[in-house]
Parts: structure tokens; C-alpha cells; sequence
């Protein structure tokens, strides 16, 4: 369970950084 929500956390941040560029 624990990978799934850093998976997502990473996703958002990677999500987050095409946003900003």
C-alpha cells in the first residue's frame, strides 16, 4: 500500500512540474 501512495506522490510531482514549464 505503501508504493501505490508514493507512486502517486510522484506522479503529482511530476504532473506538477510539466504544469510549471
Amino acid at each position: 500500500m505503501e508504493i501505490c501512495i508514493e507512486l502517486v506522490k510522484f506522479a503529482i510531482k511530476f504532473v506538477i512540474a510539466q504544469v510549471e514549464e
